[in-house]
């Protein structure tokens, strides 16, 4: 068996029965622009609510001359099966609501504005045909954002035709509100991506809504699929590493790329200087794989520690301060056992740094201006 989309727009649809069958037939005919013929000794009263030709008689071939498609749909079998041989010898195409060795069967029907898809279990299980018609549903919004891209890369030619299979094929990576993001970065010839390392939770992604940006976790297994996919879209693309300082993992993220990324967050020293002036008595809780840069730039602002270095620590600060952009692993096995450690001996002991409203709203306002 084989599917098709056929065009039923002003051909002549001849259904024969007057029952409930036939009736949502003859609708579903009529939503297509058919011109539709019920033949029926008798008809039940929905009928009287369709704008099509009904002829109350018995079945007889004559009435299949000039038909497009036959539909049989009345309750004797043998008379649908009649139907269908009259139809087969006039090489008319048909259908028919019983069992039979008709050449096409019906279809559970979705028809939205945005798609159109017919679903059989092949007669083995009905009803199933009807979850799924409800399963379906929710795509037509994910294919509409997907039909919006693909006529404007399409129209603009902003994607190299070399590229535009593999482009469309892995644009469907995405979920709707990623989509949502990207046909706004097509609209605006200009996108913005933040790339954090591990976690993606909903101080990230508040983050990135405020920058009108698309989060992304270089630790997502499809995360280079995704990265060459939106390079491959000619528009002005700005990528930031969502990292503290120089190092690997920012040497990572620049090998993944094929064009350059900015730089990490806090290599500006003036966005530290807006931050932390005037001088306080801080304690900065580093990594402690973090380069010497890092050290360096906030060493004039405070105190600069690992989590390594307790022994060290002077208990008399005003401000305590984990240089962490998100609570992921190293806050919770090493951040929180500090602050436990220290017992209330400061003023503030701050959260993260993106739930930071001051550093937050600088990091916002710096990665708007790139």
């Amino acid at each position: 068996m084989m599917p098709w989309l056929i065009d039923f727009q002003d051909e002549k649809v001849v259904i024969i029965g007057g029952g409930k069958v036939a009736f949502r037939k003859a609708e579903q005919f009529l939503k297509h622009q058919a011109q539709v013929i019920v033949i029926a000794r008798d008809f039940i009263d929905d009928f009287q609510l369709l704008d099509c030709q009904q002829i109350q008689d018995q079945y007889s071939c004559h009435y299949l001359n000039e038909a497009f498609f036959v539909y049989s749909a009345t309750d004797d079998k043998e008379i649908n099966q009649q139907i269908i041989n009259d139809a087969k010898r006039m090489h008319i195409m048909c259908a028919s609501a019983t069992a039979s060795n008709a050449q096409f069967m019906s279809m559970s029907e979705i028809q939205t504005e945005n798609m159109t898809l017919g679903i059989s279990t092949n007669g083995t299980y009905p009803a199933f045909s009807k979850k799924l018609k409800t399963d379906l549903l929710k795509y037509d919004e994910y294919i509409g954002v997907l039909a919006k891209i693909r006529s404007e890369v399409l129209q603009k030619e902003i994607v190299s035709s070399k590229y535009r299979q593999r482009f469309f094929n892995q644009l469907m990576l995405f979920e709707k509100e990623e989509l949502k993001l990207i046909w706004d970065f097509i609209k605006h010839a200009r996108g913005l991506v933040l790339i954090f390392h591990r976690l993606l939770d909903e101080t990230a992604y508040a983050f990135a809504k405020s920058c009108q940006g698309y989060p992304i976790a270089f630790s997502d297994h499809q995360f280079q699929l995704k990265i060459e996919t939106l390079q491959m879209l000619e528009i002005e693309l700005i990528i930031q590493p969502m990292v503290i300082a120089y190092g690997k993992i920012y040497d990572h993220i620049q090998a993944s790329l094929s064009i350059q990324c900015q730089e990490p967050l806090f290599v500006d020293k003036y966005v530290l200087e807006d931050i932390y002036s005037p001088l306080k008595k801080r304690l900065f809780l580093i990594h402690p794989r973090q380069t010497r840069e890092l050290y360096d730039l906030l060493s004039p602002y405070g105190d600069v520690y690992t989590f390594n270095d307790t022994e060290y620590f002077d208990y008399d600060y005003d401000i305590i301060i984990p240089f962490l952009l998100q609570k992921g692993y190293h806050y919770q096995k090493d951040i929180l056992r500090i602050r436990n450690m220290m017992n209330g001996k400061y003023h503030e002991f701050r959260s993260v740094l993106l739930e930071d409203d001051q550093v937050k709203d600088k990091l916002i306002q710096k990665i708007k201006s790139l």
